[in-house]
């Protein structure tokens, strides 16, 4: 194939990737066709035959050395992190507005909202400090601190 074939192919997966719909393997083919059409470009891939082989390789190659490492990197930020519910236990909360003995409210948690509610027996005021005792789904079980 002509080397800008190859760059086109290239470019095609990446955006296939970009937009999410790849699940992170398109990328690696992408770089596979990247490559061959540096290669094809410089001359030192002009038979059809050669050029897939090394798209194959190249690419089976890069997704097998970097493929891992992406996904653990992916897994350290809050998007990619899994949820671990017993780490919210024992959190302070501060609550975000007054909330009354068994109602719900607001609290924020490590610098977000959620919602709350209040398993104390005494009204919680704008301000105070609690900690979470319990989760159920999306909604904090919180008492005042102390």
């Amino acid at each position: 194939m002509i080397w800008w074939t190859w760059a086109i192919i290239g470019l095609f997966l990446f955006a296939i990737e970009a937009a999410g719909l790849g699940g992170l393997f398109l990328v690696f083919f992408g770089v596979g066709a990247v490559a061959v059409s540096l290669l094809s470009y410089l001359g030192l891939a002009e038979h059809q035959g050669v050029q897939w082989l090394l798209f194959g390789v190249i690419s089976f190659l890069s997704m097998f050395l970097f493929r891992s490492h992406i996904v653990k990197s992916d897994a350290h930020t809050p998007s990619g992190k899994d949820f671990d519910r017993d780490s919210m236990i024992g959190t302070i909360a501060i609550v975000n507005e007054d909330i009354p003995a068994g109602g719900e409210g607001s609290v924020s948690i490590r610098g977000a909202a959620w919602s709350a509610v209040n398993r104390d027996d005494i009204p919680l005021p704008s301000g105070t400090r609690c900690k979470v005792i319990d989760l159920d789904g999306l909604t904090v079980g919180i008492k005042k601190e102390g």
